[in-house]
């Protein structure tokens, strides 16, 4: 029995589904650490924060309400994401936490250093998610 037929269907398929993708169809781009791209965010949600800030005063000095408008609806949104990714954060930290502790106490009631030593990492990792 041969799998040829099976390859051309799949091949068939593949090439169906990427000719039906829109071309603007964004690029999934895979993260190692959350902190990291968790950081990225709320860098770029203070940012928007401060540029919001700014276009409102700048709106309302020169008396132009649309710039004052979109800047305080800037504002708003980069405080409101900004909220949502503290929270998250302070989540991941509990998460990991509880998973340190889970991993501290298998390792030693095992005998398993390695585990043990892998549950105060996470234990560590999990209080600076809270602090940030």
């Amino acid at each position: 029995m041969t799998l040829e037929p099976c390859r051309r269907t799949l091949n068939n398929n593949n090439k169906q589904q990427q000719q039906q993708l829109p071309l603007s169809t964004p690029t999934y781009k895979p993260t190692t650490l959350n902190m990291s791209n968790n950081v990225t965010d709320r860098m770029s949600n203070t940012a928007n924060s401060y540029i919001g800030g700014a276009k409102q005063t700048v709106g309302e000095t020169i008396g132009n309400s649309n710039l004052a408008a979109n800047g305080a609806q800037q504002k708003t949104q980069a405080d409101a994401a900004q909220a949502a990714a503290d929270a998250r954060t302070h989540t991941e930290g509990l998460g990991h936490k509880a998973q340190g502790n889970v991993q501290q106490a298998v390792g030693s009631l095992t005998g398993n250093t390695s585990m043990e030593a892998r549950g105060h990492a996470n234990e560590t990792m999990g209080d600076l998610e809270r602090k940030v």
